[in-house]
């Protein structure tokens, strides 16, 4: 180093080689960092992107449930109509057999008048048979 002009004893003085061997690991963890970072950069822009993939599954989980409420509530809607026409037809059956019900029993009442009317009639046929039967005697 003398060649240099640099006298020998500030080249091995202590706080020259520390700054030496500073600026020596500044320079490898440069170069070795650049190379750790491009390769450590896609896992650190999976592991960031981790809460939008949660969401993106949430969204995808919610629009799922809301096809699968949509579905049932349509299939609920068709049982629900259909138990709606059985019923109907249910009771226009059962007002049919009613009305039946009703025209025979005013059938039934028609005749048992005519019957307690006939009835009537041979009870005072009767009645005046008898009147006469113990008249003649």
């Amino acid at each position: 180093m003398d060649e240099l002009g640099i006298p020998e004893e500030s080249t091995t003085h202590p706080a020259v080689v520390a700054a030496g061997a500073c600026a020596l690991i500044v320079l490898i963890l440069v170069f070795v960092g650049r190379r750790v970072a491009a390769t450590l950069a896609p896992a650190w822009e999976w592991w960031q992107s981790r809460t939008e993939r949660r969401f993106q599954r949430q969204v995808r989980i919610e629009a799922a449930a809301r096809i699968l409420n949509d579905e049932r509530v349509a299939m609920l809607l068709e049982r629900v109509d259909g138990l709606s026409a059985e019923i109907k037809a249910q009771r226009e059956e059962l007002l049919a057999q009613r009305d039946e019900e009703r025209a025979r029993a005013d059938h039934l009442e028609q005749e048992l008048f005519i019957v307690r009317s006939r009835l009537d009639d041979a009870l005072s046929e009767i009645r005046g048979l008898k009147r006469a039967s113990e008249e003649v005697r």
